[in-house]
């Protein structure tokens, strides 16, 4: 035995720490047992492994449904164009019709062209669906992903009930 070691070992009583030698690969840090290491090893591993499998998920997602809602997007802004064509037509022709038949034509005419530009703001709002039913969406997977944590809650306090 060293001189060190013997005299660890000499004060061990009550709270004393015994000085292991073969235990000790630098004069501050203790070795690790292998199994710790090995652990928190694989922990890191697959922390690692789940952080690139979400960036790559989100990635993709993200991708499809930029796909997705762009060909929704454009669906919607050509319904919009061809809904405000044809309200504004039919407001022209009813227009039209009225001038044509009764006394009441001006008030007519102006309650039409305020159709005309509500078939306008119809439009617009047609316009920004796409935005919108992403924030529907978020919220939609939002309130899922929370009824879905809630769930053990929910079944626990079914099963096992307060007395």
């Amino acid at each position: 035995m060293t001189k060190c070691s013997k005299q660890f070992l000499s004060n061990a009583g009550g709270n004393t720490a015994i000085y292991r030698p073969d235990l000790v690969r630098h004069s501050y840090f203790p070795v690790v047992d292998e199994t710790i290491s090995e652990s928190f090893l694989s922990v890191i591993y697959v922390s690692i492994l789940f952080s690139f499998s979400s960036i790559y998920l989100s990635i993709y997602l993200s991708i499809y449904l930029s796909i997705y809602l762009y060909a929704y997007f454009w669906l919607l802004i050509y319904l919009s164009i061809y809904l405000s064509i044809y309200l504004s037509i039919c407001i022209l022709l009813l227009s039209v019709c009225i001038f044509l038949s009764a006394n009441l034509s001006i008030y007519l005419s102006a309650y039409f062209c305020l159709l005309n530009y509500l078939s306008i703001y119809l439009s617009i709002y047609l316009f920004f669906v796409p935005f919108l039913s992403v924030i529907v969406i978020l919220t939609l997977f939002l309130s899922s992903f929370i009824i879905i944590l809630s769930l053990p809650f929910f079944f626990h306090s079914f099963l096992f009930p307060l007395p």
